[in-house]
């Protein structure tokens, strides 16, 4: 047994649940570039969430300048 690993998924589903709902309220997406492009974009919001970053310089660094705002953290995107 390994108490440190919760026994459900409950936390990833909590983390997955605002996704789903932009994605049926905007009723999903049209093309797989942009259910693509969508995926992404949420996965980097999250990620600066989660290392308290501030979302809007961490997407302007990327969409600028093509730099990695993950690469000296201690969690890998």
């Amino acid at each position: 047994k390994q108490p440190e690993i919760e026994p459900t998924n409950n936390r990833a589903e909590r983390v997955l649940r605002p996704a789903v709902q932009s994605r049926k309220m905007s009723q999903c997406n049209k093309s797989v570039g942009g259910a693509a492009a969508t995926s992404k974009f949420k996965s980097v919001i999250e990620t600066a969430k989660k290392l308290s970053l501030d979302v809007v310089d961490t997407l302007t660094q990327i969409l600028d300048k093509g730099s990695n705002p993950f690469a000296s953290s201690p969690i890998e995107p």
